[in-house]
Formats: structure tokens, C-alpha cells, sequence
């Protein structure tokens, strides 16, 4: 597999373990590899991170892959993300709130380091595409009322023409919401 799938992430290409941790209507943008021969890369059981439109996940395996660590990072908890250029390759640190040391992932090649940085830029800043945001960082969380299904009706609309959900979503979620009342 090479280090760098554009557009075309396919469910084959996508780790089982991390593809079991994913939400609804959550779509994988890009699968970036650690560097099999590079200098910091692991030659048996490579990093990954997937950055999808809602986070970013970073599996990190162990023990030729018995074992491994997988981290889930929102965007909202992401406050930086730093690119530490080699001369053979690039690190890519993940600043995270809450968090004294930064994600590492050491080898991965310059050109897929600069779109993964170009990536989570946008998710931090909610610019992606299709990308669902949850709660506003510090907004208080807030009982939710019954809700007149009119009004539900009339929002997924709005989503709906403004391009935030498809048309098979906004059908969907019309029938889920219909169901429901």
C-alpha cells in the first residue's frame, strides 16, 4: 500500500480494529503511513492515521501487531499541528489540549505530511467536507425539549440545501424523524 490514498479510501484499505470504532456517516479522507525503510519508521508494523471529516485516529502497533495503542482525537482537541522536516521525511506532531505530550508520528513522506497538515488545518477549523461538529468547546450542555417535527422537518432542509447533508441523508433521517412522531 503507499503511504498516501487519494480519495479513493476503500474499506479494504481501512484497519478493522479502527474501522469498528467509526461513527455514522463518518468517511475516511486520508490514510497516512509511517515509511517502512525511513529513518524513524517501523519496518514490521508501521503507524498509521486516519483523519476522517469528524477526527483523527492514530494507531500505533506493538509486538508485530499483537498489541497496539489507538488514539481517537477530536478537532476541537487538537490546538496545533507541528511538521518537523528531515532530510528523508517529515514528523507530524499532534498538539493536543489536555494532553503534556504531543502525538508523534515520525516517517511519513514530505508530500503526505504537507496534505495531512492541510487536512487537520480544515478540521480544526470545521472547513471539511461533510464535516459533522460536535458541542462548541466551552457552550454549556443543554437539556433537549421535545421537539415539534416541523420545525426538525425545516432544519433538515436547511442542512439539506446548504449542502451539509445529501439528498439519501436528508431522506433518511426525514424517515427516522417521522418514525419517531
Amino acid at each position: 500500500m503507499s503511504n498516501l490514498t487519494r480519495n479513493a479510501v476503500t474499506t479494504q484499505e481501512i484497519d478493522p480494529e479502527v474501522k469498528s470504532m467509526f461513527m455514522p456517516n463518518e468517511e475516511v479522507l486520508l490514510i497516512a503511513s509511517q515509511g517502512r525503510g525511513l529513518p524513524g519508521g517501523s519496518i514490521t508494523t508501521p503507524d498509521k492515521i486516519y483523519v476522517t471529516n469528524m477526527r483523527v485516529l492514530y494507531k500505533d502497533p506493538k509486538l508485530f501487531g499483537l498489541k497496539a495503542r489507538i488514539n481517537d482525537i477530536a478537532y476541537r482537541d487538537i490546538s496545533n499541528i507541528e511538521l518537523k522536516r528531515g532530510v528523508f521525511s517529515t514528523e507530524i506532531q499532534l498538539i493536543v489540549r489536555f494532553n503534556s505530550k504531543p502525538e508523534k508520528l515520525p516517517a511519513v513522506d514530505k508530500q503526505t505530511a504537507q496534505q495531512l497538515n492541510m487536512l487537520i488545518q480544515k478540521g480544526i477549523r470545521g472547513e471539511l467536507p461533510r464535516q459533522i461538529m460536535t458541542a462548541e468547546k466551552n457552550a454549556p450542555v443543554q437539556a433537549k425539549e421535545p421537539s415539534d417535527p416541523l420545525k426538525e422537518l425545516e432544519r433538515l432542509g436547511e442542512l439539506k440545501q446548504k449542502g451539509l447533508i445529501t439528498e439519501e441523508e436528508f431522506q433518511r433521517l426525514k424517515v427516522e424523524l417521522l418514525k419517531r412522531f
